[in-house]
């Protein structure tokens, strides 16, 4: 099992990589809206806007927190995420 604590450049056994994906607020999204519906018939008449996204974790093995990341943001750029439709956040990067 991997250390945890330390700086960005110490090599962890396990890294846990969170992200979400959802969709861009210019992308006509039918579940979107009616979701938004369903609040507001449920009284919620003060939700502004809902979406869904997405949820992702990967386990990266013998890496640093900066690498983690940086393949985070390779993955989510070329497999998880549409560039076209989608935006995607890393919510986490933490040695486990």
């Amino acid at each position: 099992m991997g250390r945890k604590r330390g700086s960005r450049e110490d090599t962890f056994a396990l890294v846990l990589v969170q992200m979400l994906v959802w969709y861009k607020p210019t992308v006509l999204d039918p579940e979107r809206a009616d979701l938004l519906d369903r609040l507001r018939g449920q009284g919620y008449d003060f939700v502004e806007a809902a979406s869904r996204a997405k949820f992702f974790q990967l386990k990266l093995a013998n890496t640093t927190l900066r690498k983690a990341r940086i393949h985070a943001r390779k993955v989510g750029t070329l497999l998880l995420a549409n560039p076209v439709t989608e935006v995607f956040e890393i919510i986490k990067v933490e040695p486990i």
